[in-house]
């Protein structure tokens, strides 16, 4: 008789547990300053702690909210309400989840709930993990989630699915995707696959889409340039940081412009960017409150002798 066939277990979100749920995963989504002009002050400044291990009475970091606030009415903070045997059992289950709920003592069983800080893709990524353990459905990977769902499965203990999303990136990895995963790479401090991006990147950068380079970060676009793969003809990258400092503004210092437009990578500069590149330059020395006029190996001389030339 199908009315009398149970519904399978199920997790849920929000403020009312779905049947039998007998835990609470409080995940909030770490903040930095720089992603949010709404942020609140100091938020997410502690990231580095999350790569603790779990073990002994350490569960992640801890939300610092306050008793009297209510945790599931920030933006930034979603329950997650499951079963303990669930989590803890068959071969989906998590490692962390199953040690955890063998210690009783800890101060997690006062509440019955797991408060976990998490990056932005990982937070995102979190209820497919969830669905991972509780059905046989296959996770759906992209670049954009891969990396923080391989970080969730090491973190939580979930060789299976480390296996399945490391196989995905080796099999995803490309040129068209290496830019998203060198910024997730930072973000869970993945060195291999970091090194692995900015070689890619650095050996085809003329190949690339200028919209995809100018999203990199400073130190990430440094990198590149400062990366002995790096393969570029002189004058296309000259357009090619001209466009960056155009896009970046601000963000680019003169520390970073002597460094991507060194005598060794750029000994010319194109037509096109001369007369530009020289403005920046000048602009970025004024600010830095040097003068470089009288200087050969650097990016203001090599602009007006370009200059020159086209006069």
């Amino acid at each position: 008789d199908t009315e009398d066939k149970e519904e399978p277990l199920t997790w849920s979100e929000g403020d009312e547990p779905s049947n039998f749920c007998d835990w609470t995963i409080e995940v909030q989504r770490i903040v930095h300053e720089q992603e949010s002009d709404t942020a609140l002050k100091n938020q997410g400044k502690d990231n580095n702690k999350y790569n603790n291990k779990h073990g002994g009475g350490k569960r992640g970091k801890e939300n610092n909210n306050s008793k009297n606030e209510e945790p599931c009415t920030n933006s930034n903070v979603k329950c997650y309400h499951v079963h303990k045997a669930i989590l803890s059992v068959g071969p989906r289950r998590s490692d962390y989840f199953a040690t955890l709920f063998k210690q009783s003592h800890l101060s997690e069983f006062a509440t019955n709930t797991s408060h976990i800080q998490l990056e932005s893709s990982a937070a995102d990524s979190f209820p497919a993990l969830l669905d991972y353990i509780y059905t046989e459905k296959m996770i759906k990977f992209s670049a954009k989630n891969a990396t923080a769902l391989r970080h969730l499965a090491h973190y939580f203990g979930m060789r299976p699915l480390w296996k399945q999303a490391s196989a995905f990136i080796r099999g995803d990895f490309s040129l068209d995707t290496a830019a998203t995963y060198l910024s997730e790479a930072i973000v869970y401090h993945d060195e291999k696959l970091e090194n692995a991006s900015i070689a890619i990147l650095a050996e085809n950068i003329e190949e690339i889409n200028r919209r995809t380079l100018t999203k990199l970060s400073p130190s990430s676009f440094e990198r590149i340039f400062a990366s002995p793969r790096l393969k570029c003809r002189s004058r296309k990258l000259s357009d090619i940081v001209l466009k960056y400092c155009q896009t970046q503004g601000g963000s680019v210092d003169m520390s970073l412009l002597m460094k991507c437009t060194r005598s060794e990578v750029m000994p010319s500069v194109s037509r096109k960017a001369a007369l530009p590149l020289l403005k920046v330059a000048v602009a970025g020395e004024q600010k830095a409150g040097v003068d470089m006029s009288n200087t050969h190996n650097v990016l203001r001389a090599r602009c007006v002798e370009t200059c020159v030339e086209e006069w």
